[in-house]
């Protein structure tokens, strides 16, 4: 049986995640640390599988204040567009064709702004799993509205519009 969007939603039980594609966490490391960060205290590492489809194929910029290690596991290949702070983007593909430029896996450095897409492919949809060191806490992530990243980068602006979240 060939694997579908709507199987692999229902069998890693994932939900609609809320800067766009689905999502489910896998792990919580139950072990703590102290960091300096707001709130101090963050489990060590924290994963989740992450589906971007045909329905669902955008997750908006976000800015996440851990570095995140991203991981294909099968489907289309998927998109990652980077923005550092100087302005400079970087379109990156996850995939498995090695040979035409994919990779199976990718580091998003911490403060670097990012917005992930599904790109054409015979599969309707891109199954890939995000490792975060120290532990995601939503206290550490900057969400990519409209008015903060037109300001930050007007001359990407064009390019980038359509990743960014906009307030209703």
């Amino acid at each position: 049986m060939p694997l579908t969007a709507d199987y692999i939603i229902k069998k890693l039980q994932l939900e609609m995640h809320p800067q766009g594609s689905y999502f489910s966490q896998t792990f919580r490391d139950e072990g703590v640390i102290s960091t300096e960060k707001e709130g101090c205290q963050r489990n060590i590492s924290t994963c989740i599988y992450a589906l971007h489809t045909r329905d669902r194929p955008i997750t908006k910029f976000l800015r996440l204040h851990t570095n995140a290690m991203h991981f294909f596991h099968c489907g289309s290949p998927l998109a990652i567009i980077c923005i550092d702070e100087e302005g400079k983007l970087e379109k990156h593909v996850l995939g498995n064709d090695i040979a035409n430029g994919q990779t199976p896996q990718l580091l998003v450095k911490a403060g670097l702004w990012k917005a992930m897409y599904i790109e054409e492919g015979d599969d309707d949809y891109s199954l890939l799993s995000e490792t975060v060191a120290p532990g995601f806490d939503f206290r550490d992530m900057d969400p990519g509205k409209a008015d903060i990243i037109k300001n930050q980068f007007p001359h990407l602006w064009e390019d980038i519009k359509q990743y960014c979240i906009y307030d209703e």
